[in-house]
């Protein structure tokens, strides 16, 4: 079998022939290339998506985590500060008020505000907190009312709207 055409022009077939099968290799692995990066995208932003949330989980607990040691450190202030008003006045009246309110709360009474002024020979003292039910509230003001050293307790009508959210403000008034 002998071939007609001329040595150059086989060798330039060649070439073109070579050439396209390059051509079309690097296209084929350009065209697969694409196709696997969008097959994998949906897995990169479900990923991304668990690794943001995750992150914004973290931020929060840590968050959590800050304000309960300033709560800790709060209580703790507020515990030096009782210490050193039932050292500096074991015998004095207000003293007495402040341990008698103190001591005598039943369970679900949490005390965190006191304001005590003193005009005309009349104290008042102002305490607000919060109250884990009603019933326990209603029980510490009856509580409050039967002792002798105070001459009126009385309970704002907004602090009786608010006991179901659980937040309370009673003034006291009396001679301490």
């Amino acid at each position: 079998m002998a071939n007609l055409i001329p040595q150059e022009q086989l060798k330039m077939q060649s070439r073109t022939m070579v050439s396209s099968a390059v051509l079309m290799g690097a296209l084929i692995c350009l065209f697969s290339t694409v196709v696997v990066i969008l097959g994998l995208m949906p897995a990169y932003m479900r990923a991304h998506t668990e690794r943001s949330t995750k992150a914004a989980a973290l931020e929060a607990l840590q968050s959590a985590k800050d304000s309960d040691h300033s709560d800790r450190e709060l209580l703790l202030t507020a515990r030096k500060r009782t210490v050193a008003l039932g050292a500096i006045g074991k015998k004095s009246e207000l003293s007495n008020a402040l341990s008698l309110i103190l001591d005598n709360r039943p369970k679900g009474i949490a005390l965190r505000t006191f304001v005590y002024t003193h005009k005309d020979a009349v104290a008042t003292l102002s305490v607000s907190g919060i109250s884990s039910d009603a019933s326990a509230f209603r029980q510490y003001i009856e509580w409050l009312k039967a002792k002798k050293l105070f001459d009126k307790v009385t309970v704002p009508l907004t602090s009786l709207a608010s006991i179901e959210a659980g937040s309370f403000t009673v003034s006291i008034t009396g001679s301490f």
